[in-house]
């Protein structure tokens, strides 16, 4: 890896500064990815007008959630009352769908090394494995806390009723492990040239979201192992590695499906506190008036300990946007999806697939990075490679076939 060149050229530059960015505070990560978009857009070779304003159903989708969004902000802002800090954190989340938006520009017109790419995302891979095992080393011990830049490694919480420790991987909230991880694999398996060692790598990013201990995040990489399974093992001796590399894992999730109610009931006030969130943000837009149905609340006001419309990407777009937030929900999920499928790349397509399940119940833009992240995994996803180009050509060749008969 040439060092040199790589850091030459901002196209790489939030996947190599991914584990700092991560790290800031929330405020100095906007500036940051800010930067780092413009920087890319100002480097792209192609015109700038021209790619602002082709024709492009993703790039609408995010600019027009950032957009519907900032309007219910003023509109609410000027009939309620809203703390400073949360105008400012509604504002933060607005922004951020237009900085996505950029950097979704930025990727797909950009001439990117793959290969150098899934380099960086494995060494991103290599980092949380290697916290995971230092969790792993600490808690054996009972070591009680450890801190980076005032993040926690892991924390103590009450579940299946006693204190347990979960990994948190020093992110924001323990959750964003799973997409972290999803994500980062995604393009870390451009690396591998042998199906098995594909397999490996798949499987090896079920160890940091198990000790995450979502239980959401757990089932959600399960259907994503299952699918790439068949999907993309056509061999009898590659589905033997995949079984056996597997196996601890399967044993471990029967072991613990014998009690359906022990999985369900195992973190009961997560259990409560999402239910209360999620029937106290319908109801807040619900018994407004008819601007918060149709636009939303705009702020996120907190309910207990939480905000409202939160711990859900589709109800915080209910809450943030009213009806029109689902539209935009619905428009975004089919617009990226039809973008990788024209591709003919399915797996970009499952990938994506199971992270859109997965915000059913997580928020996909409760973290600056994550959007900008999700932006270029679109982006790059929908970039056609030589596999890509194949699988097209071949069905180009069907439908004329076709035809001509």
């Amino acid at each position: 890896m040439n060092f040199r060149v790589l850091f030459s050229k901002p196209i790489y530059f939030l996947f190599i500064f991914l584990w700092p960015i991560l790290l800031l505070p929330k405020p100095v990560q906007f500036f940051i990815l800010i930067f780092i978009s413009v920087w890319q857009f100002l480097s792209l070779k192609k015109s700038r007008v021209t790619i602002l304003f082709e024709k492009d159903f993703v790039f609408a989708a995010f600019i027009t959630i950032g957009v519907v969004h900032f309007v219910s902000i003023i509109i609410n802002v000027l009939i309620e009352n809203f703390t400073f800090e949360r105008i400012l954190a509604a504002i933060n989340v607005s922004s951020m769908w237009i900085i996505s938006a950029l950097f979704y520009k930025n990727y797909k017109h950009a001439d990117i090394d793959k290969k150098l790419l899934a380099k960086i995302c494995l060494v991103n891979l290599v980092v949380l494995y290697l916290l995971a095992i230092l969790f792993f080393c600490l808690t054996l011990f009972d070591v009680p806390e450890f801190y980076l830049f005032n993040r926690p490694l892991y924390g103590i919480e009450y579940a299946n009723g006693g204190l347990k420790y979960r990994f948190i991987g020093f992110m924001e909230y323990s959750n964003l492990i799973v997409t972290f991880t999803m994500i980062n694999t995604y393009f870390a398996l451009f690396a591998c040239k042998k199906n098995t060692y594909k397999i490996a790598l798949v499987i090896l990013g079920f160890l940091p979201i198990f000790l995450e201990k979502s239980r959401f995040g757990i089932l959600a990489y399960l259907i994503l192992i299952f699918m790439l399974y068949f999907l993309g093992i056509e061999y009898k001796r590659e589905r033997i590695y995949f079984l056996l590399l597997g196996a601890p894992m399967i044993i471990v999730l029967a072991m613990s499906m014998i009690d359906i109610n022990l999985i369900i009931n195992y973190r009961p006030g997560s259990n409560r506190d999402r239910f209360d969130i999620y029937y106290y943000s319908i109801k807040s837009v619900v018994d407004g008036n008819i601007f918060n149905m149709f636009m939303g609340k705009g702020v996120k006001a907190y309910h207990t300990y939480y905000p409202m419309g939160s711990h859900s990407t589709y109800l915080g777009f209910f809450y943030k946007m009213g009806i029109t937030g689902i539209v935009n929900a619905i428009f975004l999920v089919i617009s990226c999806l039809k973008y990788i499928l024209s591709k003919r790349n399915y797996v970009g397509v499952v990938f994506l697939s199971v992270l859109f399940v997965f915000f059913a119940l997580e928020d996909m833009d409760g973290a600056n990075w994550l959007l900008c992240v999700i932006a270029a995994f679109v982006a790059i996803a929908g970039q056609q490679n030589e596999e890509n180009k194949k699988r097209l050509l071949e069905y180009e060749k069907i439908e004329r076939r076709d035809y001509c008969e």
